[in-house]
């Protein structure tokens, strides 16, 4: 959706009042994919200005996994989904921040 930014991303999303950034996860997934389960946070948090303003608006975000099987019900938020490996989700993802985290969500060992 180009009004929504129009590139591929890994699941993003805001912290709602009285939210911590697991709450706001675990939310953001049922959401927008209709998953649910344990998330396991993985020790990356990074931070980015948002847009060109200055003083600058910085966004931080913390990084996430969580096992799923199936297909997501995706949410009005997005016109397509793709399962992917580490190198294609480089391949694919526009930002650093957003392929360090996709790297190190796939390569993390989750139990089953």
């Amino acid at each position: 959706m180009p009004e929504r930014g129009g590139f591929w991303q890994i699941l993003t999303g805001r912290i709602e009042p009285g939210e911590s950034p697991l709450q706001a996860a675990a939310r953001e997934v049922s959401e927008e994919t209709g998953f649910s389960g344990e998330l396991r946070e993985l020790g990356y948090v990074h931070s980015f200005a948002l847009g060109d303003k200055l003083p600058p608006l910085f966004a931080q975000e913390t990084v996430f996994a969580l096992r799923v099987r199936g297909e997501p019900r995706l949410s009005v938020e997005h016109v397509e989904q793709r399962w992917c490996t580490a190198e294609e989700a480089e391949q694919l993802l526009p930002f650093a921040g957003l392929r360090r985290a996709a790297r190190m969500v796939l390569t993390s060992v989750l139990p089953a």
